[in-house]
Formats: structure tokens, sequence, C-alpha cells
């Protein structure tokens, strides 16, 4: 599985992708983005399973990243009405 970490704050986007042994809940790839836009390319190239992202960041907030990548990628919970 693909995963998407989206934050502003160096720091904290770091630290999510190295504490977490990602490979064992699947985690394939991670790949990283430290603004809307640039999360915005990574969705559109690379279609992540998951995306963590912090909701204010510069350019383009989460909550509008989440929006656009719900019609983006293929098999995500609001195409198949499924429900987290």
């Amino acid at each position: 599985m693909k995963l998407l970490i989206c934050d502003d704050e160096k720091p904290a986007l770091e630290m999510m992708k190295a504490l977490i042994k990602w490979s064992d809940f699947g985690i394939t790839d991670i790949f990283t983005a430290e603004d809307g836009l640039e999360a915005r390319k990574v969705v559109e190239k690379q279609s992540p399973d998951i995306i963590l992202t912090d909701i204010v960041m510069p350019f383009e907030d989460g909550l509008a990243l989440s929006k656009m990548a719900q019609g983006k990628v293929p098999g995500n919970c609001s195409n198949n009405n499924e429900r987290i």
C-alpha cells in the first residue's frame, strides 16, 4: 500500500515517517508533501491508499486535499460507499 503524509511542519512530517514501522501495516511506499499543492501532485501521480494530512497548510488545506483525493483515487471510501 502507498501512504502520503502531508504536513507543513518538517519536524512533524519526519517524525511521523520515522517513528512508525509502516511495513507492519502493509505500507510499502511512503510519500511526503510539505504543502497542499505538493500533496495534490503526489495524489494525482501516485494514487496513495492512505493520506495522513495536516488541516492547515499553505496553498491548499488538508480538507480541500481530502475532497480532491476522494474523486481521484480509485477504490476510496467515497467511491464504494464504505464508511470508516
